[in-house]
């Protein structure tokens, strides 16, 4: 006879016959810190939670204002329909939200589980119903739903996660998580209630414990409820949570009872996060729960969770997030996965826009809210039991409106973050138009720039719209309906200054073409310009007005040059202040006007300069007719060529490179080069060249001070303007997984040190890894720690450890760890170089001011030593004579110039090495010649007294630009929020006391602004301004303020900070009235004041012995005396020691005729 099989050797070979795919079918569990599945792999859940199918919140049918709770829905509905027409709704609800389909769309698009909110209700009834008290009636609905689902679930290989979601009494004060109905007992009030809830989950696991797709059971969603008296009313200060403890303990043993395999997840308190007193469960097939919604996605944001993890070795699952933009999504998911931690995200589908599938409103269900919300008819039962049912139907996964970039976001940005690809096929054609909101599936920096991207009220307090339209796509760009004739229904609309678009298109055939850009705008002004694959397309191009916000016109664009094939479009926002709807093509054209030069940039280092037309050139093979002029001396230009497939840009090869600094320009007076169809290039005289030496972006110098906003490469950070001493701008926003870049290049070998100017109120810690990145190799330089400063605006400087860099061009690389912080600036100093190095000059620059030049050496130089011998100046190619020499604080040596530099001045020094410098150790300065000197002066063409235009500023912090009918014209600022400011670079030429005048328009809202110094980068109140109602957004009158402004001469930096909003302003006017303190404020060498900014003390020396101060007077700005001391008789100098605050004073010194004036800055 046959021997037969064994049963388990029949089933073992059946999967090694039929193929067992690793991890699918297999029952998870916790193991340790980690969820895994039999075969012991890791299983990172990927989840989408149904929330409303079974348990209806009153905000995602957009009826939370008359019935939040499924109860209070229901008894609406049947107010208004009847019994039998409230159940064929609930019915065809259930039957239509999630069907096979819907979950085969849910396993293609990426997700391996379904966290299942359940309504005990479809399960057992309410203790108020049940026939005998203490028993339970079961129902079948709620099982039959749930293995329907599940059925489905098998067949994609996804796991199903039961979550209670309203236990019998509802869990929490917040009603709608958990259909709450406080005038009955809730779960914690009852006993019954509790044991109902025990006695269900142990049906439910009897009924599943052996089904390997369900994912778990999570026992109880989103408790919020104040055990403790005085606590909390949501349970976020409960100390030991016994209840629930207990309850979970209770529960988890019926539950053992009957399955001794299924997962079991714990949520805590205060909406699943306050897990004080629950650990350790007894259980030891547990996962540690907790939520994350509307917080900064930092590993601040999880480290207590990660903290319980560690400390009592239980998996973690976000079991639920979303309700946010795609950014803050991508963000929250690379955190949690990168922490080895499986999500769920909220939710599936509703009416509204951030869900994968949204639900569209019928017409019918609109106008049964209207009536329900006090501002409609009301319909008869027959309309608006169809308005249901058709709200019913539209749940249906066909007739709902999928978001392909929510899930895009999800998955495909979360794994590749840079990359990006089509929203809709595009090939370029003449008859349909490229609509403004299909813009590519990507992250913010990727496929799109804008300026708010998420909200993170939890941590800000202030709700943030990334999509202020709230329409089409959940990404940070706003997007409105559109009526316009050709259209989605939607435009792009609330478009900013420095936003842009990006748009992958497939061009048929390589030529000219026209396009026409249809906006609308109510002022005009806007303005941008088009780039294809990094190309330009076009010079900046300005928009006309369309005489309303919903009225669209066509600016026309002539003779733009496309290659066939792929192209990425990028429509760059030069300045805001119009709607965008398409940009439609014309067919491909020949070439009538002549070609038009549109840009110029070094490249290969700057051995070249590549320039970029808008039409395709005839063959170039000489350089005939092209000259070029560095720092305003002919350069060599030893080859033109024509990049391979690039016809419209042209190559002029220099024989010796351009380095940073030098001042490049190209000009073109030939007759050779034309376009192909045979029209001449236009001459053109002095074009600028961008000096671009390492793409894509202008070097900068190390040693040095790199600003942070001056990104090469940017993933994640954000750019605002930053109140620190100088003001400009800052990044911020630096979450973990972030990083930014800076193409340098390193002047000197050697070991530097970085000082990093931060701000930070998060508690820690803040860690970023600074890396050198050369030929593609990474080299770790630090890590730094950055300590809490106690405010975001509150800056402090950090010094980092030294490290070594080599000399060259390289990137450097800053990657966030862990926290947020601000960032402002680096200063990179050269501490040391390699032994025998010799004493040479690194770099130079003149000061802000244009008085000095400032050498930089490698090495520290013997302050003796330096004086003007050797050294030589040319001014404009003009030989000029240098003053004194010295060697400042920071071992530059500084040499004076005998007239200001302005800001075109070219400056070069050179040195012939028969001076005396030298470094401490003795060796002599090397000998160079002419090299360049960086122009650092300052351009300030805001002077007081005077008239300052509002557009004219330095920072804009949340304002907008437009177009003025003003009698001057020009552009005003509007759209003004309170706490919104511009701050403004201003050059005072007179110290004395100013009236200020505002020039506004106010349609319908009286304004007003506070205006503040902000030179030591703390703001000093000057006053507070006030306008009445003008009657129209263009209808402009001066107001004055009602105190005068005490200004010292010199550079100042002045905000305009908000108070109000709904008001424009043109320009701000400083009329001079007296001098400060009534007193004669004469800049005068008669005393000079050292340290200055100071701290603690400073001293005063008098200049002239003849004119010693009476008194020595130390006032703030509103001209109150803050410090007084008279000077010992016939003393040279004094010390004044001091107490003063942070800020900027006026310090003046009395003498018998007259007083002096001077700023004093106190640190």
């Amino acid at each position: 006879m046959k021997k037969m099989l064994p049963a388990r050797a029949v089933w073992l070979l059946l999967l090694l016959l039929l193929g067992a795919a690793p991890g699918y079918g297999q029952l998870l569990r916790a193991d340790g810190r980690r969820i895994v599945n039999d075969q012991g792999q890791e299983v990172l859940l990927r989840g989408m939670g149904l929330g409303g199918w079974m348990l209806q919140e009153g905000y995602m049918l957009q009826t939370e204002s008359v019935a939040n709770t499924q109860h209070e829905l229901r008894a609406k509905i049947k107010g208004q329909v009847g019994d039998a027409q409230t159940q064929a709704f609930y019915d065809a609800w259930l039957d239509n939200y999630i069907t096979k389909r819907d979950v085969d769309s849910l396993a293609r698009w990426g997700f391996n589980s379904i966290r299942l909110p359940l309504h005990y209700n479809l399960f057992t009834a309410p203790i108020e119903e049940e026939p005998v008290a203490g028993q339970n009636t079961w129902r079948p609905k709620g099982f039959e739903l749930t293995d329907r689902l599940l059925e489905w679930c098998k067949a994609n290989h996804v796991y199903l996660i039961l979550d209670l979601h309203a236990t019998p009494g509802g869990q929490g004060k917040d009603a709608a998580i958990s259909d709450y109905d406080p005038s009955k007992p809730a779960l914690w009030e009852s006993a019954a209630n509790r044991q109902k809830t025990v006695a269900l989950w142990r049906r439910i696991a009897e009924h599943y414990a052996n089904e390997p797709w369900i994912g778990g059971y999570d026992l109880i969603n989103e408790t919020n409820w104040n055990f403790t008296a005085g606590a909390g009313a949501q349970g976020c200060d409960e100390q030991t949570n016994a209840p629930l403890k207990a309850l979970l303990t209770d529960i988890t043993a019926a539950i053992r009872e009957v399955d001794k395999q299924h997962i079991i997840y714990i949520e805590g308190n205060c909406f699943a996060n306050n897990h004080n007193g629950l650990w350790p469960m007894s259980d030891n097939n547990v996962v540690l729960s907790f939520h994350k919604y509307w917080n900064y996605n930092d590993k601040a944001s999880i480290q207590g969770m990660l903290d319980l993890s560690s400390r009592y070795n239980v998996p973690l699952w976000m079991g639920e997030s979303g309700e946010n933009s795609n950014p803050w999504h991508r963000a929250a998911i690379k955190l949690l996965e990168d922490n080895h931690i499986g999500w769920s995200w909220w939710t599936y589908k509703k009416v509204g826009l951030n869900t994968p599938l949204e639900v569209r409103k019928p017409a019918s269900y609109q106008r049964l809210l209207d009536y329900w919300k006090g501002t409609g008819a009301q319909p008869s039962a027959a309309d608006a039991s169809a308005a249901l049912l058709a709200l019913a139907d539209n749940y249906k996964l066909e007739n709902c409106f999928y978001h392909p970039d929510y899930i895009d976001a999800m998955f495909r940005q979360v794994q590749m973050p840079a990359a990006t690809k089509a929203f809709k096929p595009y090939t370029l054609n003449t008859t349909t138009p490229l609509f403004a909101v299909d813009y590519d599936l990507g992250r913010n920096g990727a496929a799109y720039y804008d300026l708010d991207t998420a909200t993170y009220h939890t941590n800000t307090n202030t709700y943030q719209a990334w999509n202020q339209g709230w329409s089409y796509r959940n990404d940070g760009v706003d997007i409105e309906g559109n009526s316009d004739a050709v259209s989605t229904g939607y435009g792009v609309g609330w478009i900013s200054t420095s936003e842009w678009l990006q748009y992958t298109v497939q061009v048929p055939t390589t030529g000219l073409y026209d396009v026409q850009v249809r906006i609308a705008s109510a002022s005009g002004g806007g303005q941008i310009r088009l780039t294809s694959n990094g190309v330009p397309l076009t010079k900046t191009v300005t928009l006309p007005s369309s005489g309303d916000w919903s009225k669209w016109t066509s600016a026309d664009i002539k003779d733009l040059y496309l290659m066939a094939g792929t192209n990425q479009l990028r429509l760059y926002v030069v300045n805001g202040g119009f709607n965008l709807n398409y940009l439609q093509f014309s067919a491909p054209h020949a070439a009538t006007a002549a070609p038009q030069l549109l840009a110029a940039t070094t490249a290969e280092v700057g051995k070249s300069i590549v320039l970029t037309f808008n039409q395709a050139l005839a063959a170039v093979t000489t350089p005939a007719g092209f000259s070029v002029q560095v720092n305003g001396t002919a350069a060599t230009i030893s080859a033109a060529a024509q990049p391979a497939g690039s016809s419209q840009r042209l190559t002029l090869t220099l024989a010796q490179p351009v380095i940073y600094g030098d001042v490049v320009t190209v000009s073109y007076a030939g007759t050779a080069v034309a376009n192909d169809a045979g029209v001449a290039l236009a001459a053109f005289t002095n074009q600028p060249v961008t000096v671009d030496l390492v793409n894509p972006a202008t070097q900068k110098i190390i040693p040095g001070r790199l600003e942070a906003e001056n990104l090469d490469v940017n993933e994640g950070v954000s750019i605002g303007g930053a109140a620190d001493v100088g003001g400009g701008s800052q990044v911020g926003y630096l979450n973990p997984g972030d990083y930014f870049g800076y193409n340098v290049t390193v002047k000197e070998t050697g070991t530097y040190q970085v000082d990093y100017r931060v701000a930070s109120d998060n508690a820690g810690p803040n860690v970023i890894n600074v890396s050198s990145v050369v030929n593609g190799q990474t080299t770790l330089l630090e890590t730094l720690t950055v300590a809490r400063t106690n405010g975001w605006q509150t800056w402090q400087t950090v010094s980092g450890k030294p490290f070594s860099l080599t000399a060259g061009d390289q990137q450097l690389r800053i990657d966030v760890v862990s926290g947020e912080f601000n960032l402002n600036w680096m200063q990179f100093r050269l501490t040391s170089v390699p032994a025998g190095t010799p004493l040479r000059v690194v770099s130079g620059e003149t000061n802000a001011d244009g008085t000095a030049v400032l050498l930089t050496l490698n090495r520290p130089v013997a302050p003796t030593s330096v004086s003007n011998k050797g050294f030589g100046l040319l001014l404009n190619g003009t030989a000029a004579t240098i003053g004194a020499a010295s060697l400042n604080a920071t071992q530059q040596v500084v040499l004076v110039l005998p007239q200001a530099a302005t800001p075109t001045t070219v400056v070069k020094v050179s040195y012939d090495g028969t001076g005396d410098v030298k470094a401490t150790t003795g060796e002599a300065l090397q000998a160079f010649d002419a090299q360049f000197i960086i122009n650092k002066v300052e351009v300030i063409t805001n002077l007081i007294p005077g008239k300052i235009k509002a557009a004219n500023f330095t920072v804009n912090s949340g304002l907008e630009t437009e177009n003025s009918s003003d009698t001057d014209g020009g552009l005003n600022v509007g759209h003004a929020d309170p706490g919104d400011y511009l701050e403004y670079v201003v050059r005072v030429n007179q110290s004395g006391m100013y009236q200020v005048d505002y020039r506004v328009a106010s349609e319908s809202t009286a304004g007003a602004v506070k205006l503040q110094l902000m030179d030591s980068g703390t703001a000093q109140d000057l006053h507070t301004a006030a306008f009445a109602v003008t009657g129209g957004w263009q209808t402009w009158r001066t107001f004055t303020a009602p105190t005068l402004v005490p200004l010292t001469a010199g550079r100042h930096v002045l905000r305009v900070l908000m108070q109000t909003s709904s008001f424009n302003l043109n320009w701000l006017e400083f009329k001079y009235q007296s001098t400060l303190s009534n007193k004669t404020a004469q800049a005068a060498a008669i005393l000079s004041v050292y340290p200055n900014p100071s701290r603690g003390s400073f001293r005063v020396r008098f200049e002239d012995g003849r004119q010693q101060p009476t008194r020595v007077v130390v006032r703030d700005l509103t001209g109150r005396e803050m410090l007084v001391q008279v000077p010992p008789k016939n003393a040279s100098e004094m010390t004044v020691r001091h107490t003063l605050a942070k800020g900027v004073y006026l310090l003046e010194a009395e003498l018998p005729n007259r007083s002096v004036v001077q700023k004093l800055i106190v640190e």
